[in-house]
């Protein structure tokens, strides 16, 4: 069996024991004794010239360094893989730990609701947790409301857009007005590019956002007059319209 010397302020070793667990490698966790100081010795300071954790002995192997570490355990036992084969990823995992970090590569398709799915689970089944997520998936576009097709419109906003709904709602369960508040985000920003872009045109391009207004729909949906008031306080002119002021 596997023997691991680790100490747990250790970034590698913490890493050299999530792969062997995600690997579920049968293993026995050691802390070697008298670390940091001259007094190490058995098998720990046997074959560990550096007296550094991790150090992983499998039978009459002793490997003292954790980046050949992780390739021997990732070519012995191949799968599930911890490293990227992409090479690009497979860098950028090396520069995180290079950093005295912890990293593990996972290639997905982040406009795949199922994909993303898999990518949470992946990263709590390999770290035991998710503590954060950054959504920095996105593409660039040129052209105007005019120039622009309907195919390039939707791609730019299911990559720019929707992967990030995507990848939020398999880390987390958002409750509130999301998708609403993110659509009228979307009309701001909309129009302030088309009147950027028909400006010179001689072409004015506004929006009214007139703060809570209360509409037959507002009313169909129930709201009680303590809730009215309540909205109309959190406004900013703390003001209420109707129907006749934005029809």
């Amino acid at each position: 069996m596997i023997q691991l010397f680790e100490y747990p302020l250790s970034p590698y070793a913490q890493k050299m024991k999530i792969t062997l667990r995600t690997k579920q490698i049968p293993f026995d966790l050691a802390r070697p004794p008298g670390l940091g100081s001259c007094q190490a010795d058995g098998a720990f300071a046997e074959g560990n010239p550096r007296r550094e954790v991790p150090f992983l002995i499998d039978g009459d192997l002793r490997i003292f360094d954790s980046t050949i570490m992780l390739d021997y355990l990732d070519e012995r036992w191949p799968t599930p893989p911890m490293m990227p084969d992409d090479p690009a990823r497979r860098a950028g995992v090396r520069m995180i730990e290079a950093e005295h970090g912890i990293a593990a590569g996972h290639a997905a398709d982040a406009t795949d609701e199922a994909a993303c799915a898999e990518m949470v689970r992946a990263t709590v089944d390999s770290f035991g947790r998710l503590d954060g997520l950054v959504n920095n998936v996105g593409i660039g576009s040129r052209g105007s409301v005019v120039a622009s097709s309907q195919a390039d419109w939707q791609r730019v906003m299911r990559i720019n857009v929707e992967t990030m709904f995507l990848a939020s709602i398999s880390a987390i369960r958002p409750r509130g007005l999301t998708a609403y508040s993110t659509s009228k985000g979307a009309v701001i920003a909309l129009t302030r590019a088309m009147a950027v872009d028909h400006g010179p045109e001689g072409i004015r391009v506004n929006c009214v956002a007139p703060g809570p207004v209360y509409t037959p729909m507002v009313h169909a949906g129930g709201m009680s007059d303590a809730a009215r008031e309540l909205r109309r306080n959190a406004s900013v002119l703390k003001v209420e319209g109707t129907g006749w002021d934005v029809g």
